[in-house]
């Protein structure tokens, strides 16, 4: 069992997976107890070999974010105007409308901006989720890995050739 994890260091946030083992015996209580074992992320990918390919974001995608985050930004300082020199209501509430579509749109842009399906010699990792060839059940069209025991891995159809690299994926499972 794997609990992933964000541990604040003093160099910065770093994401950490735990592994959860049951201890034999405690000798003090008489009886089994949990440890946990840090494990980070960097070398779960170690075990899946060298990395092949990396496929991110889409630019079509990036694109229609940084289009979006820039003509909102753009409506919401003009409306602001409009309010300053008309002094209604309703262009104040037209900005704040613009100003939340800038904020939204800002900040799934940095969220997404690190997205990546990334296909090393022994598996394939996307985001906090990782697996090898012999633990992927199907790769279907959509995108979706769906692994031997029925945990679904889904993936973005924002990812630049996606059905690239489920093909790719596909051809290594079979």
């Amino acid at each position: 069992m794997f609990l992933e994890v964000n541990v604040l260091f003093s160099f910065g946030i770093k994401r950490c997976r735990y592994s959860i083992a049951r201890c034999p015996y405690d000798a003090s209580s008489g009886r089994l107890f949990d440890t946990i074992y840090l494990e980070t992320v960097a070398e779960i990918k170690n075990d899946l070999g060298k990395l092949i390919a990396v496929h991110g974001l889409s630019p079509a995608h990036i694109q229609r974010a940084v289009f979006i985050t820039v003509l909102s930004f753009v409506f919401f300082m003009g409306t602001m105007v409009a309010y300053y020199v008309r002094q209604e209501l309703l262009f104040f509430l037209l900005a704040s409308a613009f100003l939340m579509v800038y904020i939204i749109t800002l900040f799934s842009w940095i969220a997404q901006r690190k997205t990546a399906l990334e296909i090393f010699e022994k598996g394939v990792a996307y985001r906090k989720y990782s697996a090898k060839w012999d633990e992927i059940g199907e790769v279907r069209q959509d995108g979706t890995i769906v692994l031997k025991d029925s945990k679904q891995i889904a993936v973005s159809s924002a990812i630049h050739e996606l059905d690239r690299a489920t093909s790719f994926i596909k051809s290594k499972i079979v």
